[in-house]
């Protein structure tokens, strides 16, 4: 069995959507972000959140988390378990290997560690855009879509904005009040 680890924070969603983990591994992602939420339960991703908000406070979490997993697990579940810790956090590998050495399970670190200076570039290919890029099935009216994406209006606004400036959504042909994906109408 394959575990993912997946530290959104530091990787965001394009990092997320790729990865390919099949119906029987374990997928944990740590995020706070409500679009996320929706993304993960969609996906069958496990999205661990209520964390506080704040410097390493996502690393602790899923070190807390990694320990309690591997305290549960039987020594055969042990042996045919892989863990993968999905991030660009130096310390955050290293405290993920170091319980896992304690347990005798290989650690795993598919992403590149990059120096702590570089900063992850982040998108509205977020969560939030990803639920109001989904809604959009179909035309729909600004506060239809607004309401059915169950965010908060500061965070709709700000992504639906975005997203009109890149140029995946707009106004239909057929009629101005509606909404639509870019590549549709």
């Amino acid at each position: 069995m394959k575990v993912y680890y997946f530290d959104f924070e530091n990787l965001g969603f394009k990092a997320l959507e790729p990865l390919s983990a099949s119906i029987t591994d374990k997928v944990f992602v740590f995020s706070n972000n409500e679009g996320i939420k929706r993304y993960c339960e969609r996906s069958f991703y496990h999205c661990l959140s209520g964390y506080t908000t704040g410097p390493n406070q996502a690393d602790f979490y899923i070190i807390a988390h990694l320990s309690r997993f591997l305290e549960l697990m039987s020594q055969n579940e042990l042996a045919n378990v892989e863990l993968f810790i999905c991030t660009k956090d130096n310390p955050l590998v290293s405290a993920f290997e170091f319980q896992c050495n304690l347990y005798g399970v290989n650690a795993i670190a598919p992403f590149q560690i990059v120096p702590a200076n570089n900063v992850v570039q982040m998108t509205t290919e977020t969560g939030d855009a990803q639920v109001i890029l989904s809604l959009l099935n179909e035309p729909k009216l600004g506060a239809e879509l607004e309401r059915e994406s169950k965010l908060r209006r500061p965070d709709f606004t700000k992504c639906f904005n975005q997203l009109i400036e890149e140029g995946k959504v707009k106004r239909s042909t057929k009629d101005k009040k509606h909404w639509v994906l870019a590549s549709s109408a």
